[in-house]
């Protein structure tokens, strides 16, 4: 699906920029999980003394927080159509994006075709 969602000729820079944003959110997700850990009392003594009710519960959390995203699944497009006409329509796509992106392209083509003396 990201394939046609790519400007043509910009396939690499893309799949650059979701690269970039699976792997930051491997980062934010450590520190989130870092922070969660204080909602509930989960030290060792505590887990030691016998009260797994704080596990119980922060297991139950950060699973609904991982299963919720099969909720964003219908707003998907369910077809190579559907996905075209959002592709299509006026307000798709960033004019602001699309320029950066197109100014990185002409600034690698000319460094490309510059000589060197």
């Amino acid at each position: 699906m990201m394939v046609h969602l790519c400007p043509a000729g910009s396939e690499g820079a893309s799949y650059a920029m979701f690269t970039t944003v699976n792997n930051s959110a491997y980062t934010l997700s450590a520190a989130i999980s870092t922070v969660m850990l204080g909602i509930w009392d989960v030290s060792k003594e505590t887990l030691m003394s016998g009260d797994v009710s704080g596990m119980t519960k922060l297991t139950i959390l950060t699973t609904f927080i991982q299963v919720s995203g099969v909720l964003f699944v219908k707003l998907l497009p369910r077809t190579k159509e559907d996905l075209a006409s959002l592709h299509a329509d006026q307000y798709s796509g960033s004019k602001v994006g699309g320029q950066a992106g197109q100014e990185s392209l002409d600034e690698e083509r000319n460094a490309r075709n510059t000589t060197y003396v």
